[in-house]
């Protein structure tokens, strides 16, 4: 019966591992997208040329060129933090009015949260650390140094909070073999996919990472480690997700990949 058990948790870990894997990667690259063409549109209705990138989007002028007015450059970098925001709380409230929940709709749920929270409050705090990007907007609005120490405290506040939540609403709808191993489900669900798939994404770059883009994806960690902390829910009805789902998700992740990469490659603009 042991050894039975076992072999259910190992297949049950397996499952989730690929199921969350698969996407990490699927999402990460929807919010790219999203956030990537929304700033791409916002710049091309002020003429700003720009091109978007596999590591993001390169504006070609100057920063101290005519058409970065007030508005342009406040439009401009606050569109990747809105329109991810907007994905987020949209992601969210899907979930919550879905009736049937799936072991595939809860991953794809928790990923498309974590992603765009992550490019919202992870984005906002790494720009006013380094000083670049939004902390232009932020000395635009006469911010002074306290101000940013006190925005990024409270998104990394945000984030910690936001971190409790998915890791309880993850707890709440996993199979109950998990939530008897929940440290091990939380590492297999959320730190080991995180890991391998930054790992991928930044060696898809096909250059060495920099600083800002290790220390965006770092933030996320923000919001995965509260997993390990938060107190067991109740158990929530989910439906357990056929196994040819994950094999599908696999496919289709590194469909996605690929065609993200050739696309990205080549850059896109408007």
């Amino acid at each position: 019966m042991e050894e039975e058990g076992n072999q259910t948790k190992r297949k049950e870990l397996l499952k989730a591992g690929l199921f969350s894997a698969s996407l990490f990667l699927i999402t990460y690259f929807a919010v790219l997208f999203i956030t990537g063409l929304s700033q791409l549109y916002i710049a091309y209705d002020f003429d700003i040329p720009a091109t978007f990138y596999l590591q993001g989007t390169i504006f070609h002028i100057e920063d101290n060129d005519q058409l970065w007015t007030r508005d342009a450059l406040t439009s401009v970098l606050l569109a990747v933090p809105v329109s991810s925001f907007v994905v987020s709380m949209s992601a969210l409230f899907a979930f919550i009015v879905r009736k049937q929940k799936s072991e595939l709709v809860l991953l794809a749920t928790l990923w498309l949260l974590l992603q765009s929270f992550n490019m919202t409050f992870g984005l906002i705090s790494e720009n006013l650390i380094t000083q670049t990007g939004l902390a232009r907007v932020a000395r635009l609005q006469g911010l002074s140094q306290g101000a940013f120490i006190i925005t990024v405290g409270l998104a990394c506040y945000f984030m910690i909070q936001f971190g409790m939540f998915t890791g309880r609403l993850m707890l709440a709808h996993v199979p109950h073999t998990l939530r008897t191993h929940r440290y091990m489900t939380a590492l297999v669900v959320f730190i080991i996919p995180w890991l391998a798939g930054n790992a991928l994404v930044l060696a898809l770059n096909g250059e060495p990472p920099g600083l800002k883009d290790m220390f965006v994806k770092a933030m996320m960690g923000i919001m995965l480690i509260p997993a390990f902390m938060v107190k067991l829910p109740p158990k929530e009805p989910t439906a357990k997700s056929p196994a040819y789902l994950m094999w599908l998700m696999v496919l289709t992740s590194m469909v996605v990949v690929w065609l993200s990469v050739v696309v990205l490659k080549r850059g896109i603009s408007f």
